[in-house]
């Protein structure tokens, strides 16, 4: 998705500015001449067709508004609670592969797949999450030239390892505290009521920027398997404290 859309359903999401949820009473010209004049027009339209927005005139006036899929999207493809407070089984979904030379690119591929997903690394060629798979992943596997060479396995780890130990090995959560300290100084500066659009744009690319950076390294663990110090938990709540507040600053405007 391209950055400026990213943007708008960011500023959709949250209502930071005039332009997330044009009415007809917030406007001297038609709906669709607002969009026209800020470029938003065919956005607008290719954005319902794919059930992200919808046009509602349901209440004497249009406005538009996220459905669940553009809800889902504004956040990062990620409902970071809903994470957490998933019921863990107590089983690991463990993804072990062993491709030949010749599956190079298949086997950059499934790497990049697996991290992009989120997964732990516990050694280059085997992989874990306590979530439930995503049908894809089993596709990718049945894709494979080599099938022999990889394997979807449920289960515990025995020998000594807890999951305490599994949860340290297999992420990063040093470089992913870093990074919630990096969004949490972000958060001090944020836009204040006398901004311009230009200077709100730039702090909240940035911002969803940053966000998506922590989407992408975060595994979002259920709650008995967070590590301790884990700042993810106090973080989402200040962002959505500061960014409650920057709508209200930008309702009043």
């Amino acid at each position: 998705m391209k950055p400026k859309t990213e943007l708008f359903l960011y500023t959709l999401m949250w209502g930071l500015n005039i332009m997330a949820r044009p009415t007809f009473r917030s406007m001297d010209q038609s709906f669709e001449g607002w969009a026209w004049r800020h470029g938003l027009l065919r956005r607008i339209h290719r954005l319902e067709n794919e059930g992200l927005i919808s046009l509602d005139e349901s209440v004497g006036e249009k406005t538009i508004t996220l459905t669940q899929k553009g809800k889902l999207l504004a956040l990062g493809r990620l409902d970071p609670e809903a994470l957490w407070n998933s019921k863990w089984d107590g089983k690991w979904r463990i993804i072990t592969f062993d491709l030949p030379e010749s599956q190079r690119k298949a086997r950059h591929d499934l790497r990049l797949t697996l991290r992009h997903q989120n997964f732990g690394c516990l050694q280059r060629s085997i992989w874990i999450t306590p979530h439930q798979l995503d049908a894809s992943l089993r596709q990718k596997g049945l894709q494979l030239k080599s099938q022999k060479g990889f394997a979807i396995i449920e289960g515990v780890f025995l020998g000594g390892a807890g999951n305490e130990s599994i949860v340290k090995s297999a992420w990063d959560f040093v470089k992913i505290n870093k990074l919630y300290t990096r969004h949490a100084e972000l958060l001090k500066i944020a836009p204040k009521q006398k901004c311009t659009e230009a200077e709100f744009n730039e702090w909240a690319s940035e911002e969803l920027r940053l966000w998506h950076e922590i989407l992408h390294r975060d595994p979002f663990l259920p709650l008995q398997l967070l590590p301790k110090g884990y700042k993810g938990i106090k973080a989402r709540d200040e962002r959505l404290k500061v960014l409650g507040t920057l709508r209200k600053l930008f309702i009043e405007k």
